[in-house]
């Protein structure tokens, strides 16, 4: 065996020899060449110059190419190499075949040493595995490039693994499938399905739900991937499969076979988790037996085994460590969480509500709704749609997820319609909690409108009937027609309406409206508006008070800024003959924004105001809150198609005034939404948009909406100056308080915050009893106010704030 070399060399310098020799050559062509030319190469190449004219000499016979002549050695013929794979290349074999059939000459010339030499010559070590084990073999000496990391989400890896481990299925022996979906990124295990069978399509579509789907009791790793990378499973290729990942725009791929190394992320932990996990459970298939062991009984007996549900915990507490703790390599010594979170590229999910028919398990035969929900599972489950059919005999199938029972969803029993979603009751979140509670409320408050209207046409209706026995003059009756949505009229809004004694006396808000019904130039800061009124002069009017916790005692004031909304408003709803437009109205918390366009629109549009508050960014919230506005019968249909069109045939009966309060909270598809109804050729609707800072911000990022927004206008916290203008006005408890003291209680705790001067209104009209301040429409006389008092001022700041200390 020849002796290593140093590792400094020498090593092979032929083809730095070819290129001397070319050099030379071209020397001794131009006629320049020289002894001392010859003899430099010779000492960089450490030979006598004659070796470098003899591979100058070399290349004149090889046509100015040097081309050294190696030693002779023996060479595989055709015949022998088809004897080599005739014997799956066995070497001893196929040399004494050679040497019987006289290949070699008699007595053989080639020793079966020299014949080793020339197979490890001319056969690479692939190809003479692939002579031994097939293309199997060959593939293991093959050398594969790393495919680009891409960003998360770019491409999924998705694979079927059986678990090497025997668990207790209902008293039987089963091995455990997963099917689990990889980013190739991050090496992020995004979502898994876990069967106690041979794992089907009902498995891949549970796993790719469970990765889709981000936060709550999913993983906060997911989102929508661009491309899914898989091998040629039957489950894979099915057309169930292939049509869901195509309603998402995501591309399946579907690799060559024999191709493991093209998935080589799944692939690997697939090998992850057979070492780090199943050889470590009770129950390993592949536990080395010994001389004491019986062959054909199991090694582990059935009461060792683990149950499935034990199985199942064990294997998402792997996952829960894959992803947060553990650390790869090629991810610079990363775990995949860290990997996925410093990668900033966007996340495209969706919401659980359009995934339901991802969740294909069947929960069993048809179940009742009753009073409590639906029971399944020792537990019972309910949603806010069952308000109405419970205890009614409704039979529905249930569905649910792979491992999660927390929530199911429930289809008709005839029809196989979705009907909902359903959480266990005693598992809910305050968030569910409290939308269960409020469409129970909603219920028995549609249930409430309905009476009253009842109520309120039934008179009309009889009205003809009760004349012919009146003895009296019949008067003309008046009947409204029933195709106009039942409004109050202005007398019934302003009507009287008697009062406990023992309660408090409420003062009813002053209307933000000018004299006059155009728009009027803004007058002097702290000016209070009055109208005429037709109530008595000793009756209190009966309207909606829209100051903060019902002050009694407020008044309305029309500040620089509510004159100019007072304007503002004038002109989107007279915009485009009538029409209407949309405007904007943007500034930070508590400056009075809401009270202003809600009064100002009393007086503009009282009877044609639909008024949004946003709670949710959803557009499902923002569809069924103008559904219930606009009192139309039933729910909201789920089908958004059907719902725009009959939101749209309501707006275009009659001119409204759309009012969305909290319009920062608004996503993309909301704000389009509320662009599409503005825009449509049917509907006569004027929009008022009123948010916080960010709203502004949020609209000007959507070009589309921010071209049709006709006005724009922002709230600012008022100035010391009109803090002296406008808060004696306010309220009789600052009517003789000195100008000092309001700057004072400006500066250190409202700072021009109109819903911070409110907060401290009522906390001192409560600290003085609340009986000191008596509205317009009490009888008796006003009882005097304490004077100012700067320490009970304290004492209320410290309510508002205990960490804080007011001093002089």
């Amino acid at each position: 065996m020849p002796a290593t070399p140093p590792p400094d060399g020498p090593y092979d310098t032929t083809s730095l020899r070819a290129a001397a020799v070319r050099r030379l050559l071209r020397l001794r062509l131009a006629e320049r060449l020289t002894h001392f030319d010859v003899r430099t190469v010779a000492a960089a190449f450490t030979v006598h110059w004659r070796t470098v004219r003899r591979w100058m000499d070399n290349a004149d016979a090889h046509h100015g190419t040097y081309t050294p002549q190696g030693r002779p050695h023996f060479t595989l013929t055709p015949a022998m190499h088809e004897a080599l794979a005739r014997w799956n290349g066995n070497a001893a074999a196929t040399y004494r075949e050679l040497v019987a059939d006289g290949i070699f000459g008699n007595p053989p010339r080639v020793s079966q040493a020299t014949f080793y030499r020339a197979l490890d010559r001319e056969l690479s070590p692939g190809q003479r595995a692939a002579l031994k084990g097939g293309e199997a073999a060959r593939l293991r000496h093959d050398v594969h490039a790393l495919r680009p990391h891409g960003n998360r989400n770019d491409v999924w890896e998705t694979d079927h693994v059986e678990a090497s481990v025997f668990v207790n299925v209902d008293g039987h022996r089963r091995k455990p499938s997963i099917t689990w979906f990889i980013d190739h990124s991050t090496a992020v295990i995004c979502g898994l399905a876990i069967t106690p069978h041979q794992p089907s399509q009902d498995a891949i579509l549970a796993a790719a739900r469970d990765a889709i789907l981000c936060g709550g009791h999913h993983r906060p790793f997911g989102g929508i991937p661009r491309k899914i990378r898989t091998d040629r499973g039957r489950d894979f290729l099915g057309k169930c499969v292939d049509e869901a990942f195509k309603k998402f725009g995501t591309e399946l791929i579907v690799l060559p076979p024999y191709s493991p190394h093209l998935k080589g992320t799944v692939e690997a932990i697939n090998g992850a988790v057979q070492h780090m996990l199943f050889k470590g459970l009770p129950g390993y298939a592949h536990t080395p037996r010994s001389r004491r062991d019986r062959r054909g009984q199991p090694l582990w007996a059935l009461d060792e085994l683990l149950d499935y549900e034990t199985f199942v915990t064990v294997v998402l507490d792997w996952v829960d460590w894959w992803n947060n703790d553990h650390t790869i390599a090629r991810l610079h010594r990363r775990t995949p969480a860290q990997a996925w979170h410093a990668d900033l590229t966007p996340i495209d999910t969706l919401d659980p509500e359009d995934l339901h028919t991802y969740t294909l398990t069947d929960g069993g035969p048809p179940r009742k709704i009753t009073s409590k929900g639906v029971r399944w599972k020792s537990a019972y489950y309910v949603g806010d749609w069952m308000h109405g059919h419970g205890s009614a005999g409704e039979m529905v199938r249930l569905r649910h997820e792979p491992h999660h029972y927390h929530r199911v969803e429930l289809y008709d029993a005839d029809t196989l319609t979705y009907r909902g979603p359903a959480f266990r009751s005693d598992e809910m979140s305050p968030r569910q909690a409290r939308a269960l509670r409020n469409a129970r409320r909603r219920e028995a408050d549609r249930y409430a409108a309905k009476a009253r209207r009842a109520r309120k046409n039934a008179n009309p209706r009889y009205a003809r009937h009760q004349r012919r026995h009146c003895s009296r003059t019949p008067q003309p009756a008046h009947r409204q027609p029933s195709s106009r949505p039942a409004t109050r009229t202005a007398d019934t809004r302003r009507g009287t309406a008697s009062r406990s004694p023992a309660r408090p006396p409420q003062s009813a808000p002053t209307r933000l409206r000018p004299l006059d019904q155009a728009p009027a130039r803004p007058q002097a800061p702290g000016h209070r508006v009055t109208h005429p009124t037709t109530t008595p002069e000793n009756q209190p009017t009966a309207g909606p008070n829209y100051h903060y916790m019902g002050l009694p005692g407020a008044r309305a004031i029309l500040t620089q800024a509510s004159a100019e909304t007072y304007a503002n408003l004038h002109t989107t709803l007279n915009a485009d003959a009538g029409k209407g437009a949309i405007m904007c109205i943007h500034g930070g918390v508590g400056l009075g924004k809401t009270f202003a366009v809600n009064s100002h629109l009393d007086d503009l549009a009282p009877h044609t105001t639909l008024r949004i508050k946003v709670g949710s960014a959803k557009i499902q919230a923002l569809r069924a809150a103008l559904y219930k506005k606009l009192d139309l019968p039933g729910e909201a249909p789920l089908n958004s198609t059907r719902c725009e069109a009959i939101l749209k045939e309501a707006l275009s009966e009659t001119p409204r005034v759309l009012v969305v309060d909290e319009a920062q909270w608004l996503d993309t598809r909301a704000f389009e939404f509320i662009r599409e109804l503005w825009d449509d050729d049917d509907t006569r609707l004027a929009v008022v948009l009123v948010g916080a800072e960010t709203c502004y911000q949020k609209i000007k990022n959507r070009p589309a909406l921010d071209s049709r927004i006709l006005v724009w206008q922002r709230y600012k916290p008022l100035t010391p100056t009109e803090v002296l203008t406008v808060i004696p006005e306010y309220h009789p408890l600052w009517a003789d308080v000195p100008a000092d003291e309001l700057l004072w209680i400006d500066d250190v705790a409202c700072h021009g915050n109109f819903r911070q001067w409110a907060k401290i209104s009522y906390l001192l009209w409560d600290e003085h009893g609340g009986t000191h301040v008596k509205g317009p429409g009490s009888a008796d006389p006003p009882a005097p106010l304490p004077p100012y008092n700067r320490d009970l001022v304290r004492a209320v700041l410290s309510r508002l704030d205990p960490t804080q200390h007011h001093t002089d």
